[in-house]
């Protein structure tokens, strides 16, 4: 949904939107800037104290939110991903690294050679 043929069609339309994107989907500059910022404001939403704030991204309202709880399962799914692996390996057998597939979950583990067995 989140892409500029479907943002521009909905805007010939007339239609007004929300549509929820990744921090990673943007470009590496706008990313940055949003990392950067250290003037998130307040905000209650839904009941959850969040951090937010606006961007603009090619004349279009950004809005970016930090939420506690999203951070907390983002880590626990995680935490269950490596979990996973690590049952796959038997005794340095499987390289973990041939078990992901998905370069976006590569890019944040490192494997170190251990002498015993994976813990």
């Amino acid at each position: 949904m989140f892409n500029d043929q479907n943002l521009k069609l909905m805007e010939e339309e007339g239609l007004q939107y929300v549509v929820a994107a990744k921090i990673k989907s943007l470009p590496k500059a706008k990313r940055e800037e949003i990392l950067r910022s250290q003037e998130y404001k307040p905000a209650l939403v839904a009941e959850e104290f969040q951090w937010i704030k606006e961007f603009e991204h090619k004349k279009r309202r950004l809005i970016v939110s930090y939420s506690k709880r999203r951070a907390k399962k983002n880590k626990q799914d995680r935490q269950r991903l490596i979990e996973r692996l690590m049952k796959k390996v038997k005794n340095n057998q499987i390289p973990i690294k041939s078990l992901i597939s998905n370069y976006g979950t590569k890019k944040y583990i490192t494997v170190e050679k251990t002498k015993g067995p994976l813990k």
